[in-house]
Formats: C-alpha cells, sequence, structure tokens
C-alpha cells in the first residue's frame, strides 16, 4: 500500500468515526433511526443529517415494501439460501438478488422488483458480508420492544404508484414493529419534478397512524451521473425541513423532551 492510498484510507476512517460520534449526540435516547428503502438514499439521508442508528438490513440494496413485508412475517428465513440467489445487472453492474419473493401489486419501479437486490454485499463471494447482513437483522430484531423505531421509506415515484395503497402497506410493516408499548413511525418521501426553481418546495401530505407522507417538489429528479442531484444533496434544504417537522410529530406523540447537544459550548435544541 502507497503512502496516498494509506492516507486515503485514514481520512475515510476518520470521517466515518466522525459520522457515527455525530449521530450518537444527535441520537434521541431509546429511539433507532434507519433506513427502509427503497434504496441507498435513505440511509445516505440519515447518515449526512447525523440520524443514523445503524446500517439496517434494507440501508444498501434495492427493494420495495412488499418483499420487506414478507421477509419479516417469515423471520427472514430463506434470504441467505443460496437456492434463493441469482446473479443480475444494473447498468451493466453485476449485482446479486433473492428472487423468492413475489409482489403484491405492481405500484414500484422496475428497479425495485427484480428481487430483493443485495446491491453493494455480494455474499454468495464473499461469505464475511453475509455475517454482517445477518448481524443488522438481529440487531433490528432484538431491539423490538425496547425501543421507538423511525424507518426512512423513499418511493421511486411512477405512473405506477398507488400512494394510498402504498400508505396501507407501510402501515401494515409498522405494526411488526409496535410491541411492548413501542411505537414506530415510516417517514415516506417521493418527488414531483417542477420546471420552476420558485415552485420547489416541501408538502406535508398526510399522517397515517404515524406513517407521514411528504412530497419534494424538485426541479431534478435524483439520478444521473451528477452526484449532488443523485445523492439529493441539491435538495438537502427541503429535507432537512422534512426531517425536522418529522422528529418534532415523533416526539409529541411519544412524549420525548426537546433534543438537547452541546455545540461549541453552548446547548442547542
Amino acid at each position: 500500500m502507497n503512502m496516498i492510498t494509506k492516507a486515503k484510507n485514514t481520512l475515510k476512517s476518520m470521517k466515518q468515526k466522525y459520522i457515527r460520534m455525530r449521530c450518537t449526540m444527535n441520537q434521541d435516547d431509546g429511539v433507532v433511526w434507519i433506513s427502509l428503502g427503497e434504496n441507498c438514499l435513505s440511509d445516505d439521508i440519515l447518515k449526512r443529517f447525523y440520524l443514523k442508528s445503524y446500517s439496517s438490513l434494507y440501508a444498501s440494496g434495492r427493494s420495495n415494501i412488499d418483499y420487506n413485508i414478507a421477509m419479516h412475517r417469515q423471520g427472514y428465513r430463506g434470504l441467505f439460501d443460496d437456492a434463493n440467489a441469482t446473479y443480475g445487472y444494473v447498468d451493466q453492474e453485476k449485482v446479486l438478488r433473492n428472487i423468492s419473493y413475489t409482489l403484491d401489486d405492481d405500484i414500484y419501479h422496475e428497479l425495485h422488483t427484480q428481487g430483493f437486490e443485495f446491491t453493494h454485499h455480494d455474499w454468495l463471494a464473499h461469505p464475511e458480508s453475509k455475517a454482517a447482513l445477518m448481524r443488522r437483522v438481529k440487531r433490528m430484531n432484538e431491539e423490538i420492544g425496547q425501543k421507538h423505531y423511525v424507518f426512512l421509506y423513499h418511493h421511486r415515484y411512477t405512473q405506477k404508484s398507488n400512494l394510498d395503497l402504498l400508505t396501507r402497506k407501510l402501515a401494515t410493516f409498522k405494526q411488526f414493529f409496535e410491541q411492548g408499548g413501542k411505537r414506530c413511525f415510516i417517514i415516506l418521501f417521493y418527488q414531483e419534478q417542477v420546471a420552476d426553481a420558485r415552485q420547489r418546495q416541501l408538502t406535508f401530505v398526510d399522517n397515517h397512524d404515524g406513517v407521514l407522507q411528504f412530497r419534494l417538489h424538485t426541479l431534478h429528479q435524483w439520478a444521473g451521473m451528477d452526484q449532488a442531484i443523485f445523492w439529493a444533496r441539491v435538495d438537502n434544504d427541503l429535507i432537512k425541513k422534512m426531517l425536522k417537522q418529522s422528529r418534532q410529530i415523533i416526539r409529541q406523540a411519544t412524549a420525548l423532551p426537546p433534543h438537547r447537544r452541546q455545540t461549541n459550548g453552548a446547548t442547542e435544541y
């Protein structure tokens, strides 16, 4: 390993430690914030706004709520069976998928209906990845009934989308995590593209018994080669408002006190 590579790895490690520290400082006690899919964007948003509790099974892949409901109902049995695994391609990138799950309703973008995709974890080729993913499932399940849960779910909106039906499905999923007097909330967000910057805005659509629905009116679709657009960083202002409003609703519903954190010696609320 040359000096440049070593320096880059050191900086990457330091950055990851800093993010974990900031996330820990920003957490509300007894509340888990993790990604529910449909792709990696939700996890990245939680990380960069310092809300991420840990990496969930759904954090680094492509899925949909039908798959996620089926997996949880089955206790994640068969998820890592070789017989259920196959390779596919996305933009000429080879990806591993579990193809044992079926859609209840065709309301998702086709990229999210090819099987539960392990986009960044080829556990067939790298068995250590399988162990890491199994630990994620175990950790999440062990805290059910012990903590409140908040899932961030990015829906890739298409002409097939049915938001009322999707909301009902998310309500079904959240019931799995409402045990022992603990609550579960799901923040559902999606885009509506606009042509004029004056139309950019965040719309809070509904609170369906803990499923919080937000529509982001944006100039760009979160896709393509421009990383600031791909990762929705160009819309950080709208996302920040969404998370702030969600957090206020969740704190009220769970009777949590206002969050306090230390910044440069002063307490912020």
